[in-house]
């Protein structure tokens, strides 16, 4: 399970064998960015735990790899590559391999891992866990590992192109994931969280017992696609197939929820503290689907003649429910300009100041315009005058909704007052 701040839950399941009495075990390929202090075993039945050691990869890679010229090796890199042959030459961990009469130098910053297939010689360069079990009697059977882990990152992309009228807007998307935690997870179940989960600074240990799991190595019916449910007060998005996410990985990007098309409209906003001259361009439509993950949209139109697509923008959303109206701001409108003079600033009083302010947007286009100008407050205020209908939107800000005809301009002016 892979929350949206970066921290991960994992849940392995291994098969070893206890003989009785006491004995020790060696867990390997642990992310090096593992939470120790997270880790959770259980143990098959007649099995019980005495203690566990968490064993950080060595400094020296070359000590810890305990391989020596001749062995046969498996050199995995980074970028992919398998390596096979016989041990040359293992020094600071740049790995040269015999291949036939062949010799192959992987350097030491493109080594992913390194394999020794002969029993009892593989090497891991990541965290492993030593434990040690009480048994009443010889036990085999399944051990499930827990623990939280950094380095597993995912992020929601949206792909929405819009009609030529701007009426209808097709959202696709795709899930980004990465794996820098220093472990390799193959055949895993994957479950996306998304919401903003609250975790206690420190070194706390939590307990997770059953409940959801992120990655588990078994294999699971193919169902494509993400399923979503409810996770507390958070979404849950199951993939439906099993899943290779090797350490490494920059970008696996994956088909996220299914194209969904919505109503949509242009919403111009002119913020002239803030914008100077420019009209905010927005697209807006209401989330009528399914919970929308926070993630970067890109807004794409269609060319009706040849199919081709233009960026015309890109926004950032946040964690939207469904039925949440979606904002996209897009850019600045080329044919709409605004204008904003303060005519006076007067003190009424000792307590009491007024300030007139008047702004004009003039159209450009050949069709009429509707723009909402938006004007900020402060402290105790309150319009006095307004030549159009205004609203308080809060208790710093106010809009006042004006169409501007085509080709054409409109203005407006107001006095507020402020009361100190």
């Amino acid at each position: 399970m892979i929350y949206s701040d970066g921290t991960a839950l994992v849940q392995q399941e291994r098969t070893i064998s206890f003989p009785k009495g006491e004995s020790e075990n060696v867990l390997t390929g642990l992310p090096s960015k593992v939470e120790s202090n997270s880790i959770l075993l259980e143990l098959p039945r007649g099995a019980e735990l005495l203690d566990f050691v968490v064993q950080k990869p060595a400094q020296n890679p070359d000590r810890a790899l305990a391989l020596e010229p001749g062995d046969s090796v498996v050199v995995l890199t980074r970028s992919g590559q398998v390596v096979r042959g016989r041990l040359v030459l293992l020094q600071n961990a740049d790995v040269v391999v015999r291949q036939g009469r062949s010799l192959v130098r992987v350097p030491a910053q493109s080594v992913q891992s390194i394999e020794n297939p002969a029993p009892g010689r593989f090497s891991p360069t990541g965290t492993s866990l030593k434990l040690r079990v009480q048994s009443r009697k010889p036990t085999k059977g399944p051990v499930v590992l827990s623990y939280l882990t950094s380095g597993l990152t995912w992020q929601a992309v949206y792909a929405a192109t819009i009609s030529p009228d701007h009426r209808k807007l097709q959202l696709e998307s795709s899930v980004f994931l990465a794996n820098q935690s220093g472990a390799d997870y193959r055949q895993a179940r994957l479950t996306l969280v998304a919401g903003q989960i609250h975790r206690v600074p420190g070194p706390v240990r939590p307990l997770y017992r059953g409940g959801s799991q992120l990655m588990k190595a078994e294999t699971v019916a193919a169902v494509p696609g993400f399923q979503e449910s409810p996770l507390y007060e958070y979404h849950q998005y199951e993939l439906g197939r099993p899943v290779d996410l090797p350490d490494g990985t920059e970008s696996l990007a994956i088909p996220f929820l299914k194209p969904a098309q919505f109503k949509a409209a242009d919403e111009f906003v002119y913020d002239g503290a803030v914008d100077g001259k420019k009209v905010r361009a927005t697209i807006v439509f209401r989330n009528t689907v399914a919970p929308l993950p926070a993630g970067t949209v890109r807004v794409f139109s269609r060319n009706e003649k040849d199919g081709t697509l233009t960026l015309v923008g890109e926004d950032a959303i946040g964690h939207t429910p469904k039925g949440e109206k979606v904002h996209l701001f897009l850019g600045y409108a080329f044919d709409l300009v605004g204008e904003r003079v303060q005519k006076s600033s007067k003190r009424v009083s000792k307590r009491v100041r007024q300030e007139t302010w008047s702004i004009t947007l003039r159209n450009h286009k050949k069709e009429p315009v509707a723009v909402t100008v938006r004007e900020h407050a402060y402290g105790d205020w309150q319009i006095v005058r307004c030549s159009e209908s205004w609203k308080r939107v809060s208790t710093r800000q106010f809009e006042i909704p004006l169409v501007v005809p085509a080709s054409g301009e409109k203005s407006v002016t107001y006095t507020i007052e402020y009361r100190s």
